[in-house]
């Protein structure tokens, strides 16, 4: 995995290199936060010992997003106004990277993005570099899946936010090119005591299948209400493991997904690194891709020093030479990744998700 050797170690290095996290410590993104987290640290014992940035200890300032789009940009203020970093490393939803990356644009620091799927994203090229695939593309594959499934007339469930939005419409586009009806599409307004209303419309229109981008605790109280009205159609679900289910005895059967690809051979070396460190394999993708992100950004300051200017040209380079445990990753003119594996995973009684067809 991260096989390259270490820089010219300089004859008085200076202080440490630091560098900024944002994630979702506390709130609904928390499974994203602890894989954000743990993947930076593996990451950065890792370049440490293999002699920091060019003979510079790796550090890393963990801010907490809360789950919530303003105070990932106080988060944000934080790290560049205050901590003075040159880049920072992103495991956020779409709608709190976005204003995130405004910011930073506005301040010429980089971001490298392991967990926003917007394509909105490419509207801030040259600032946040993403190492996973975008929703643009995503949601094709997804909608091809459904269809392959034999399901004709689907309903989606998605957040009324910049991921919500894109889903519905990639998915929705591309179920239809197949011959496919949507038959209701509903963007909730998140963190609502009840979804009720929302799901009988659904019911209502007697959808074969629902294509779902929820996430966190809202997952858990639209599965549950779900059951309870008697919706018990399967979901196929975006990125489902981020989800949160209270009985996943209710889900087995019910609950299919497409994740980003993470329990893949590039990535044996990291989740044996994980299982050793916290005692089981990762339950979320991005720790993974969290991983390459620190990785990456640090062979480009091995290369360009910590002048964003120089990152920037350095990060596309880097990874062309750089072997993961996400894949090969290659970044597009505008610095979002252009490939990517996918895995079809179902729920079992357990909670966990194991392969599909």
């Amino acid at each position: 995995m991260a096989v390259n050797t270490p820089s010219r170690t300089l004859a008085a290095p200076a202080g440490p290199v630091r560098i900024g996290v944002i994630t979702g410590v506390t709130g609904g993104e928390t499974a994203t936060g602890e894989g954000t987290t743990r993947g930076v640290q593996i990451a950065v014992d890792e370049i440490n010992a293999a002699g920091g940035i060019n003979g510079r200890t790796l550090a890393v300032i963990v801010e907490d997003s809360e789950s919530r789009p303003a105070i990932g940009v106080d988060a944000a203020h934080k790290l560049i106004d205050v901590n003075k970093v040159p880049l920072i490393i992103c495991g956020c939803s779409s709608g709190i990277l976005l204003p995130i990356g405004a910011y930073a644009k506005s301040q010429n620091v980089i971001i490298v993005n392991s967990s926003g799927s917007s394509p909105l994203i490419r509207q801030l090229a040259g600032t946040v570099f993403s190492v996973l695939t975008l929703d643009d593309i995503y949601s094709k594959f997804l909608a091809q899946w459904v269809y392959e499934k034999k399901f004709r007339s689907i309903a989606m469930l998605a957040p009324n936010t910049a991921y919500g939005v894109t889903q519905t419409k990639g998915v929705t586009e591309e179920f239809q090119r197949l011959g496919g009806r949507v038959v209701e599409a509903i963007l909730y307004e998140q963190n609502q005591a009840d979804y009720r209303p929302d799901l009988q419309r659904i019911q209502a229109r007697r959808p074969e299948a629902l294509v779902v981008a929820a996430f966190g605790d809202d997952s858990k109280l639209l599965f549950k209400q779900a059951i309870q009205i008697g919706l018990t159609v399967p979901w196929y679900v975006a990125y489902p493991t981020g989800l949160v289910i209270e009985d996943p005895t209710q889900a087995e059967g019910r609950i299919f997904g497409l994740d980003l690809g993470f329990n893949v051979p590039t990535a044996l070396r990291f989740n044996a690194a994980y299982a050793k460190r916290y005692g089981r394999l990762p339950r979320v993708p991005n720790a993974v891709y969290t991983y390459d992100g620190v990785w990456l950004a640090a062979l480009a300051m091995r290369e360009g020093g910590t002048d964003p200017n120089r990152i920037r040209i350095a990060l596309p380079r880097v990874a062309r030479e750089y072997n993961g445990g996400t894949g090969k990753i290659i970044f597009d003119a505008q610095g979002q990744r252009v490939t990517g594996a996918f895995v079809k995973v179902r729920m079992t009684r357990d909670g966990t998700f194991v392969p599909t067809d």
